[in-house]
């Protein structure tokens, strides 16, 4: 029986947000959707401008400005002058940060890894396999997807759908 790709996109959708709230809940990472993905996505690209972060996690850029600021009042991010251009800034991630994201994984981590290692070797590569499968969904673009139909990029006028095949962390802090 073939299965329909709206019901599997369905199930997808609902399953990773359970996934996401479900961790947060056992895993006491009270923090990790505020937080965990913003801060992933700076250690992994590094020192970057309101914009491209706002692109990078999918948020208007008053919101990606306001996220932040709040990451640098708390001493997870650092915001410094854009060398490049002087006009603009660049936030980066402090050694902090990067303890607090090394801190939330570990929190994760020490809940759902004895669930992993109950598991036996041919689960975890089908769930190998399977999340690959979602990280290409992510990333590869969607065949019927025009840049008319991507979302706004409402820090720069452009469509989001331009950079589909820019790998991005939108996984609620999956990395």
């Amino acid at each position: 029986m073939a299965l329909d790709p709206r019901d599997v996109a369905l199930d997808l959708m609902v399953t990773s947000a359970r996934f996401t709230r479900f961790l947060r809940w056992h895993s006491g990472a009270r923090d990790m959707d505020a937080n965990w993905r913003a801060l992933s996505c700076l250690e992994e690209r590094g020192p970057m401008r309101v914009g491209e972060f706002a692109l990078q996690d999918r948020l208007s850029q008053p919101a990606a400005t306001a996220k932040l600021n709040r990451l640098a009042a708390a001493g997870l991010a650092e915001r410094q002058v854009d060398p490049s251009d002087a006009r603009a800034c660049l936030y980066e991630l402090t050694d902090t940060g990067r303890a607090h994201l090394a801190e939330l994984r570990e929190s994760a981590l020490a809940f759902f890894l004895p669930r992993l290692e109950a598991m036996d070797e041919a689960t975890r590569a089908e769930l190998s396999g399977a999340l690959r499968t979602v990280e290409r969904l992510m990333t590869d673009p969607a065949p019927t997807c025009t840049p008319a139909e991507a979302p706004a990029d409402t820090s720069t006028g452009t469509r989001a759908g331009r950079d589909a095949n820019q790998p991005h962390d939108d996984t609620e802090g999956a990395r």
